[in-house]
């Protein structure tokens, strides 16, 4: 039996042996494509070092999320399939997940800003409903008696900054509630508190003059 077993393998060499030289680099080639094999980085492909890329994130510390996930995009893009590209991506899927935290607490903030307008209103619409006619009385009023557009916020309290509020000139505006007035410029900001029951204007002493706000009288 040992001498079968001695037989069948010099046959097999002998096989082996005498495939043609194509066909022996054809089966080294598909061993080479195999789907499964982990993608091989290029031995010339530039990359950073990790000193480099600490230092290039290092750098963006005082960007917005937004900001840092755009260039990580970029900096995977220029060095793909490498180290730098697998480190950066880890960084940018780190990002994601701050930016999600930051979204949740995003949400309670409004959610809770939302609660608080609903409570002033509320409680405003419950005082104000003793008054003959409140529904058209204005208790607050900004008029732009300037010769140019105002840009400006309001809150009321416990709330949240307006997004910025455009009054033309000749223009006015009504709040049914007490607010905050903010007016940032190159001047630099002003704030006030606007009383119920007054008028506010803006006006300017001499044409291409920055406004400024002023009481006028008890709103009518």
């Amino acid at each position: 039996m040992a001498q079968i077993n001695s037989i069948f393998a010099l046959a097999f060499l002998g096989c082996v042996a005498a495939l043609p030289l194509g066909t022996q680099s054809n089966v080294a080639h598909a061993q080479d494509n195999d789907a499964f094999a982990p993608p091989a980085e290029a031995a010339n492909t530039p990359q950073l070092t990790e000193e480099e890329i600490r230092r290039e994130l290092d750098k963006w510390n005082d960007l917005e999320i937004t900001q840092r996930k755009d260039k990580a995009r970029q900096l995977i893009a220029k060095y793909p399939n490498t180290r730098t590209a697998r480190l950066v991506q880890r960084y940018l899927e780190e990002l994601e997940l701050y930016d999600q935290a930051a979204q949740a607490q995003r949400d309670i903030a409004a959610a809770r800003a939302a609660r608080v307008r609903e409570y002033w209103r509320q409680r405003v619409a419950a005082e104000l409903s003793t008054v003959p006619n409140y529904q058209t009385l204005p208790l607050v009023r900004l008029t732009n008696k300037a010769d140019q557009a105002v840009l400006f916020q309001l809150r009321g309290y416990g709330m949240g900054w307006t997004r910025p509020r455009l009054l033309l000139a000749g223009a006015s505006e009504t709040v049914n509630y007490p607010v905050e007035y903010r007016r940032i410029t190159t001047a630099g900001t002003t704030t006030y508190l606007l009383q119920p029951g007054n008028e506010f204007v803006f006006r300017q002493s001499k044409p291409d003059e920055m406004p400024r706000l002023y009481e006028a009288a008890a709103a009518q």
